[in-house]
């Protein structure tokens, strides 16, 4: 009854009005009482369809910094390039296993489930567990979060797309026009003071001048990467 009680109240709160990061959040929290897992990974493609980005975890992680695999590399990778579902007590002993530095201890049992839109897959729920031997009961549990959840996780992705610049990720002039509101009538309730910070790269034109597009293009994302990892995950 539990289970039946934790996957009603995870489709109830799937037709709540999250943002993508909420909303896939709330999908692994909520995993990890439906499957009964210690760790659980929700990854979703680039836009490119090359590579699986970590983008929500919950319980204690296996990485002591999230993961990226490209499609095919590793076991979620493996789960993304052929959309079937992998469960494995023995994750060292699979040909596609990718072990990675930094992790806090050993896998332990696998399994990994496609988040599917139509035809293709959009990303991988992935849970693991060092002293659970995952079952056929488990893997059902896993399909059924991910086949709730695939829907939801597909319009907040296009909502995002339509808020987003497709080169960085980083906000557009629409993204920001909807949220800053938003972030300003929060401000009052928050204990230190709002602050909007500008920047500009130096001699950008003149990178594209002399070294291409391209380069300007990998340029760009670098300093939106850089700029993410000094921030808080709730600011733009």
């Amino acid at each position: 009854m539990e289970v039946l009680t934790a996957i009603t109240q995870l489709a109830e709160e799937l037709g709540a009005r999250l943002s993508l990061d909420a909303l896939l959040q709330l999908i692994a929290e909520r995993t990890t009482h439906i499957v009964g897992a210690r760790r659980v990974t929700v990854r979703l493609l680039n836009p490119a369809h090359t590579h699986l980005l970590a983008v929500a975890r919950a319980g204690q992680p296996l990485h002591d910094r999230p993961q990226e695999f490209k499609v095919g590399e590793g076991l979620v990778g493996h789960v993304a390039a052929t959309g079937h579902v992998l469960r494995t007590s023995e994750p060292e002993q699979h040909p596609s296993y990718a072990p990675r530095p930094g992790m806090t201890e050993p896998m332990g049992s696998f399994l990994g489930v496609p988040l599917r839109a139509g035809s293709g897959v959009l990303g991988v729920i992935s849970v693991v567990d060092p002293s659970v031997r995952f079952t056929e009961e488990h893997e059902r549990r896993l399909v059924l979060v991910a086949a709730l959840s695939a829907p939801y996780v597909e319009m907040a992705r296009l909502a995002r797309l339509s808020h987003v610049d497709p080169l960085t990720g980083a906000l557009n002039r629409r993204g920001l026009d909807e949220s800053f509101p938003e972030v300003v009538s929060e401000a009052p309730g928050t204990i230190v003071p709002l602050s909007v910070v500008m920047a500009d790269v130096d001699h950008f034109k003149r990178v594209n001048d002399t070294h291409g597009h391209a380069v300007g293009d990998l340029v760009l994302q670098r300093v939106t990467q850089l700029l993410s990892e000094v921030v808080r995950a709730g600011d733009a």
